[in-house]
């Protein structure tokens, strides 16, 4: 039951975000949770809940155009790819770094966080276990 008093809305409420995509709130087994427009389609559509390596596809590319007809369920990875390939980066995020540049960058990271004592740790324990692995004749 939607609390609220007279105030109480008891169906969705929805809204535009600020990167463009509808949004809102819905009740779901008695408690208002929030949820993208075209994500909740699809859940009611499907008849499930959207799994955590699913994301939901505007075919035409408009954020706000959630019908069923212009949307569908890709894995996580494939949307990223499809969605970011023809993405214009600011400077610097596109390094052209050579094989020698990228191993020293790495080298330096690895430096830097052994001086953390709990990611040296997590460190220490992987890498004690890569060891153990490799003496007891695995890979």
């Amino acid at each position: 039951m939607p609390r609220g008093g007279h105030n109480a809305k008891p169906g969705p409420v929805w809204w535009t975000n600020p990167r463009g995509y509808i949004e809102g709130r819905v009740w779901i087994d008695g408690k208002r949770v929030y949820r993208k427009q075209h994500r909740w389609f699809m859940e009611q559509h499907l008849g499930r809940p959207l799994r955590a390596d699913e994301d939901v596809h505007h075919i035409n590319g408009v954020k706000t155009d959630n019908r069923l007809e212009n949307l569908e369920v890709v894995p996580h990875g494939k949307h990223s790819t499809m969605t970011n390939g023809a993405r214009k980066y600011r400077s610097g995020y596109s390094l052209s770094l050579t094989d020698e540049d990228r191993a020293k960058r790495s080298r330096e990271m690895k430096e830097k966080h052994m001086k953390h004592p709990h990611i040296r740790k997590n460190i220490e324990k992987h890498q004690y276990r890569a060891a153990l692995s490799r003496a007891k004749g695995g890979v």
